[in-house]
């Protein structure tokens, strides 16, 4: 099984997840600019997929639209220890889908602040890209068909020291069980 995680460590990753938690959504007027999607734009992703890389254990579940929502989760593990774990919710309102997120470490311990809050931008029946309005932090996750399988990606923004902005990103592949 082929994975990868690129520019990024898996604490980097816990790190970077952090440090989103931190910041605002998108203002409402941001929001209604934005094409709006149904839960069923979502629905591709329904399944369960698991990766490895280098020993890290990289699982995500998702459940089939059912109510206006769609519930998953995630989670990594090395050597039987529990790394993190995030509760994952894509919820349809009357202007589009947000997508939730609640980290946690080993457990029920809380890794930040609160939940996140993403805006679907753009979907088709192999992607999904869901962002929100942050200087420094996580700004968009995208999804996309990888083989059998989906590629996660987190990108992720912060400001050197010197002042210049770097960008990174995590990409995580995983197969389809």
């Amino acid at each position: 099984m082929h994975t990868a995680i690129r520019r990024a460590t898996l604490s980097g990753f816990a790190l970077t997840i952090c440090v989103l938690l931190a910041f605002p959504t998108p203002s409402r007027a941001q929001r209604d600019a934005e094409p709006a999607f149904t839960i069923d734009d979502c629905a591709w992703l329904a399944g369960a997929y698991r990766g490895e890389d280098d020993g890290v254990v990289f699982e995500e579940h998702w459940m089939l639209p059912a109510a206006g929502t769609m519930i998953g989760m995630y989670r990594v593990h090395r050597d039987d220890r529990l790394l993190l774990t995030e509760h994952l919710m894509l919820e349809e309102e009357d202007d589009g889908i947000t997508l939730t997120i609640r980290l946690y470490r080993s457990g029920t311990q809380d890794a930040g602040p609160g939940s996140v809050r993403f805006r679907l931008i753009a979907a088709d029946n192999a992607a999904l890209r869901f962002e929100r309005d942050v200087e420094e932090g996580a700004y968009a996750i995208e999804y996309t068909k990888w083989g059998e399988g989906i590629a996660a990606s987190l990108l992720s923004r912060r400001m050197k020291p010197d002042g210049t902005p770097a960008e990174a990103t995590t990409l995580v592949k995983m197969q389809r069980l």
